[in-house]
């Protein structure tokens, strides 16, 4: 009786601290000027006694979200409101903490959509939002502008998860990603970017810049109305949907990946998802084609090229990669006849099925050297094939 009695008085020990952790949240969150020293170190200590309860309510556990989502915002309220322009701003948010604001607002507005009573969602939506955005995006490009790659690619993917009603800055982590060569998240964001809302139903909003007269692709509606309306500084506003614009590279781009990830058979499927979108692609038709190089289906490879051949005769690649195709078991060839050296009929018999192998490839290498003559591989396969066909003074002349 005495061990449950404890528990009881333990436990109602345990809520009332609770209480008292969020009033003193809410207290120092409802504070109108910078927080000071003293403020963000009570602010630190009542999240962390939180930090380690378990038996928290849904609508306190909503508080809490909600206040945890804020901690890290104090050091920058603090510093923006002494001095917006400071450099120390773009260092107080790593990528981590960028995503741990976005999952516990996050996880706000998912309860609040839930139980359809909305406590903190304005002021996440309206007020908060509104002023960490800029901080982050800044950043981003900063980031960016350095080539630091992978680390705004990163900050771009917190930054939408923050908002996911901007599916622009998913885009920028996924190019980024590529460009970064982490083709693992690249894959993971372009995979996201597809099954998006912003490419199923975004806008892309454009105006002519007045001083310029070139077009130009702007933010969101707001800043494209803005420019045109009260700035006057645009004209001719219009705009896109964005699937019309994005969806086939994003497709085609999700197939490269697949493949690159050794996702052979998805990257299949996706090869003729992404082709649905754009079949004249030629850049598309020859990755897929590889695929099949790759894979040694030499049958659908063969068949892509000649598909590829009738859409664009005179691309110099298709024409070699042709030519090169006819020459798929030279290796094999080779090691055959060096091992029949002494046998002549076998030896004889090799050399002119080899021979026959470079004169069904030369028509399509010449044609690839006539479109792109400065080409290494045009000139260096040509002259052996000219070598090997006995045409010494054609081969001379490359």
């Amino acid at each position: 009786m005495r061990k449950l009695t404890l528990l009881v008085i333990l436990f109602t020990i345990s809520t009332f601290a609770q209480k008292d952790e969020l009033k003193t949240l809410k207290r120092l969150y409802d504070i109108a000027s910078a927080p000071s020293e003293k403020d963000i170190v009570k602010y630190n200590q009542a999240i962390a006694a939180l930090d380690g309860m378990s038996n928290l309510d849904e609508t306190q556990k909503n508080e809490y979200n909600f206040y945890k989502g804020v901690q890290p915002l104090l050091d920058l309220l603090k510093v923006s409101l002494v001095n917006p322009e400071s450099d120390d701003i773009n260092d107080l948010f790593t990528t981590n903490k960028i995503n741990n604001v976005a999952n516990n607002f996050n996880n706000v507005l998912n309860y609040e959509n839930k139980i359809n009573k909305y406590k903190y969602r304005d002021e996440i939506k309206d007020k908060i939002l509104p002023f960490i955005k800029p901080y982050f995006i800044r950043k981003a490009y900063d980031l960016n502008s350095k080539t630091k790659y992978q680390e705004a690619s990163e900050l771009f993917y917190a930054i939408y998860n923050l908002d996911k009603s901007e599916g622009v800055y998913l885009e920028n982590a996924a190019v980024l990603a590529v460009q970064s060569n982490d083709k693992t998240k690249a894959l993971k964001y372009y995979q996201e970017l597809k099954s998006s809302d912003y490419l199923e139903n975004g806008r892309l909003y454009y105006a002519t810049n007045m001083l310029t007269n070139k077009e130009e692709l702007l933010n969101n509606k707001v800043d494209r109305d803005n420019r045109v309306l009260i700035l006057k500084t645009h004209e001719k506003p219009r705009e896109e949907k964005v699937s019309v614009i994005k969806k086939p590279l994003i497709y085609k781009n999700i197939a490269i990946l697949l493949v690159d990830n050794d996702q052979i058979e998805e990257g299949k499927k996706a090869y003729k998802e992404a082709k649905l979108l754009n079949p004249d692609d030629i850049d598309l038709l020859i990755y897929e084609a590889n695929l099949y190089l790759r894979t040694k289906d030499y049958n659908a490879y063969y068949n892509l090229l000649q598909e590829l051949l009738i859409k664009e005769p005179n691309n110099s690649v298709v024409n070699f990669s042709i030519g090169e195709y006819f020459l798929i078991e030279d290796v094999k060839i080779v090691d055959e006849i060096n091992n029949n050296l002494n046998n002549d009929a076998k030896y004889n018999e090799l050399s002119k099925k080899r021979k026959e192998m470079y004169e069904k490839a030369l028509p399509y290498f010449e044609k690839a050297y006539s479109i792109d003559p400065k080409n290494a591989n045009n000139i260096n396969f040509l002259r052996a094939t000219y070598n090997i066909l006995g045409m010494s003074e054609k081969a001379d002349k490359l």
